[in-house]
């Protein structure tokens, strides 16, 4: 699909540009030179990357040819789903055991 990659260059250079900007805006924002009793940074502030991170990530899925990429993609969001249940029965685990 190199045409369609040729056609959107701006577009595609602003989906890859994206994901590092966040997170050097995040290191810029939390740098310090000393230690710190607490971590300042959390997850919410990666949020913005994550559209083009999964654009990314259902792009490279073409690697694999039309035929595999649906399945590949089918199973990734099977691994996934079961990934986010597991993580909310440990949290569960952790509250009520």
């Amino acid at each position: 699909e190199w045409s369609f990659v040729r056609r959107n260059m701006a577009e595609a250079v602003i989906l890859v540009l994206t994901p590092i900007a966040v997170v050097a805006g995040v290191e810029a924002a939390f740098y310090t030179t000393g230690t710190r009793p607490l971590v300042a940074e959390f997850g919410r502030y990666a949020f913005p990357a994550i559209a083009p991170l999964a654009v990314l990530a259902v792009a490279s899925l073409q690697a694999l040819g039309r035929r595999w990429a649906l399945l590949a993609g089918s199973g990734l969001l099977v691994a996934m789903l079961a990934l986010s249940y597991a993580a909310q029965l440990v949290t569960l685990t952790g509250f009520y055991a």
